[in-house]
């Protein structure tokens, strides 16, 4: 409506077909050369960096399956706070790769500056299934509250690209189980509420 005017001040003359098809267009091919350039770029680094965590994983023999949950705001890459998350994406990952498997719905945890316990504590039921969570950032209070229910609080990878950050972990995941650092816990299942994970490659109305 602001595109042709206000209530009482019909602009809609000056839209007319023949006007339009009137109008010369100009694309700036340099631009956009550009940016496919920049986008090819991107996805062979993006490649490269995954090919390169996945030859560190060669020779492991396990069929340790885990899943992941990643705060990203897209690109991507781990880069969203987990205070900020709406939603995470979950990844699960072994020796043969890292795979998007779904995303899970979330009310935001922190409003107004503060941490609604609440919404923490559906949070953490929504990725109950995950072994840790990778994050941009986190407070001290949620990561807290995710280990004492079992998920690691993980934001050492911030900025990084998903696929890599989730071999990476699961590398050192492995390691630390080899020389009993660590105990392997098995999860229980998320307690999703109704409409809140989407399947990957299902549509969102498809969601239960």
């Amino acid at each position: 409506a602001d595109a042709v005017g206000l209530l009482g001040e019909d602009r809609g003359a000056e839209f007319t077909t023949e006007r339009i098809e009137s109008i010369e267009i100009r694309y700036d091919s340099k631009k956009r050369e550009a940016y496919r350039n920049s986008v090819e770029e991107e996805r062979a680094a993006r490649k490269a960096a995954r090919e390169r965590e996945l030859l560190t994983l060669a020779g492991e023999n396990s069929d340790r399956k885990i899943l992941l949950a990643v705060a990203t705001k897209g690109g991507g890459k781990v880069n969203e706070h987990f205070g900020h998350a709406k939603e995470f994406q979950i990844y699960e990952v072994s020796t043969a790769g890292s795979k998007f498997v779904g995303h899970r719905r979330v009310d935001l945890y922190c409003q107004g500056g503060y941490g609604e316990e609440d919404a923490l504590a559906g949070v953490i039921r929504a990725i109950n299934d995950c072994v840790a969570v990778l994050v941009a950032k986190i407070g001290a209070c949620p990561k807290e509250e995710l280990r004492k229910a079992g998920i690691e609080p993980v934001d050492e990878y911030a900025y990084g690209y998903i696929e890599t950050a989730a071999l990476s972990y699961y590398r050192g995941y492995l390691e630390r189980l080899k020389i009993g650092a660590i105990a392997e816990v098995e999860r229980g299942d998320a307690m999703i509420r109704q409409g809140a994970f989407v399947e990957a490659g299902a549509p969102a109305s498809a969601a239960a």
